[in-house]
């Protein structure tokens, strides 16, 4: 993303959070509603993430004095917030299986992108149309995904 707000952002979710297409009264397969279940509890989850942002942002208002180490953590901050990290940077994100895990050996640490399939758009009931929306607005990368 070229310039970070999360208030805007926070709009946009709300925004998908709302659409018709992810109402709880469409009739959907079991399937689909699975889908959307975990999708609503997605979005959830970068709305919380954005209004920490927000409560950490107005922390450093530029009206008020910071000292040179709290401008310096504040501006390595702003490079990377921790949404852009967790949300945009390290998707794509899988409503179906997930498919990013962490494997330990020899006490290393890494993640491990499994190896998937997308599900097919025809297939998501129309969910196809909010994973668009939520990559268009936001940066965040959703899909529907199988491990092969």
């Amino acid at each position: 993303m070229t310039r970070f707000n999360p208030s805007i952002l926070l709009d946009r979710v709300d925004a998908i959070r709302r659409s018709p297409l992810l109402s709880d009264k469409t009739k959907r397969s079991p399937f689909a509603q699975a889908l959307r279940n975990k999708l609503v509890r997605m979005l959830d989850a970068m709305r919380a993430d954005l209004e920490d942002e927000i409560r950490f942002a107005a922390r450093f208002s530029p009206s008020e004095t910071l000292s040179e180490i709290e401008a310096y953590a504040f501006e390595l901050y702003a490079m990377k917030t921790s949404f852009e990290g967790r949300w945009i940077d390290d998707g794509p994100h899988s409503v179906l299986d997930e498919i990013h895990v962490l494997v330990t050996g020899d006490g290393e640490v890494c993640p491990v992108t499994l190896d998937y399939t997308v599900v097919q758009a025809d297939e998501l009931e129309g969910l196809g149309q909010v994973f668009e929306a939520i990559s268009r607005e936001t940066g965040v990368t959703i899909i529907a995904a199988r491990l092969r």
